[in-house]
């Protein structure tokens, strides 16, 4: 449900058109949509799961432009009842290797009703390099999991591309 493959998608977007190294040949917007999958974490649930805490890998792809792109998400959790803060860092590498990482800062809201989560995030620029070295980019995230933390994440990505 941490659909956190989302949050690399608008990066990948971002990172330029047809292989281009130039900031001015990048989309000022650009939006796009992941779905993660967990390969590692370490969470632990205290007083019969009412604190949550721990950390979490995601990885996934993206199509940006026409290319496959790879998108990592890296979260740490403090969860109480389900909801709660996150942090973390997404990188989205392109195909030459040129890649970008963007700072989160969230929070997740958990519907006991439906057992589903739901994210939103700011997203800071870290740095690139390749053809991500000279840019900048700020955004936010949305995203959805409809399993328990640590389980897949989908996310939906709007990136302002600053050159």
């Amino acid at each position: 449900m941490l659909r956190k493959a989302l949050l690399v998608a608008p990066l990948l977007l971002i990172a330029g058109c047809g292989g281009s190294s130039s900031v001015a040949s990048r989309p000022a917007n650009t939006a796009f949509s992941t779905d993660l999958t967990s390969i590692f974490k370490d969470i632990k649930s205290y007083g019969s799961g009412a604190v949550t805490v721990g950390w979490n890998q995601l990885t996934g792809t993206t199509t940006l432009n026409g290319s496959n792109a790879t998108v990592e998400l890296q979260a740490t959790v403090n969860y109480r009842n389900g909801s709660g803060q996150f942090d973390g860092l997404v990188t989205v590498t392109l195909p030459d290797t040129s890649a970008m990482t963007l700072l989160m800062k969230g929070t997740a809201s958990l519907n006991s009703s439906t057992s589903t989560t739901s994210f939103v995030s700011n997203l800071t620029w870290l740095g690139g390099s390749g053809s991500l070295a000279s840019a900048n980019a700020n955004g936010s995230f949305t995203g959805s999991r409809s399993t328990a933390l640590g389980g897949a994440v989908h996310l939906d990505v709007k990136l302002q591309m600053n050159p």
